[in-house]
């Protein structure tokens, strides 16, 4: 029974010397480290550290404007909320895309990102309050919240709101009537639920030049 528990203490003390040595200073370093298969480009590298800023940096307020295929929601939807976590696990992440099923997509890899590598990153998905698209860290205040932007984001404020493809095609951008709801739902709903202190990001591709950004 001792040999079990000291080799268990043991296994955990060179996890949390591993987490120490190894801690990604960024979203990009942390999807590097877990994901081989993840391409940080120049462009990666730059949005990297725009997130590091929300993150480290109060009342940020930023809109990045980018062709697709870039990358960029992978890293800001997904990888940002759980490198986020990593330096405050009471951080309260709020994903907002042009429909549910897309920001709860984000939300279910980001998941599964946590659920496989909950050691190395030091928290883990309370199993009481978890759904695909509202979840929050065992014994923390922090979480995730993803929903669609016509959906309105209640019950939740947020430390760290990535609005990311608000609008989903030429079609959409193209509708007037589309067009002032998503910038009702902003002005209405999403900017008043950013914490004081909290930092909003609008991150999308153009097809519009009235579109939110």
């Amino acid at each position: 029974m001792l040999p079990d528990l000291v080799r268990t203490m043991t296994a955990v003390r060179f996890v949390q010397a591993m987490r120490r040595q190894r801690r990604p200073a960024s979203p990009a370093e942390l999807a590097r480290l877990l994901d081989p298969k993840f391409n940080v480009t120049p462009t990666i590298r730059l949005l990297s550290d725009i997130a590091v800023r929300w993150v480290e940096e109060p009342d940020q307020r930023d809109i990045v404007k980018t062709p697709p295929r870039t990358g960029k929601s992978e890293l800001f939807a997904i990888w940002t909320p759980v490198w986020a976590l990593m330096q405050d696990t009471d951080l309260a992440n709020v994903v907002v895309s042009y429909s549910d099923e897309l920001a709860q997509e984000h939300s279910r890899k980001a998941r599964r990102i946590i659920r496989e590598y909950a050691e190395f990153l030091g928290y883990r998905i309370a199993v009481d309050k978890a759904s695909v698209g509202r979840w929050t860290v065992e014994g923390r205040t922090g979480g995730l919240l993803a929903t669609g932007i016509n959906s309105g984001v209640t019950g939740m404020g947020a430390d760290l709101m990535l609005i990311d493809d608000p609008v989903k095609d030429q079609s959409e951008a193209d509708s007037a009537a589309h067009r002032r709801r998503v910038l009702s739902e902003y002005r209405s709903t999403l900017a008043t639920r950013a914490h004081p202190g909290g930092s909003i990001c609008v991150v999308q591709t153009r097809w519009h030049e009235q579109d939110l950004t």
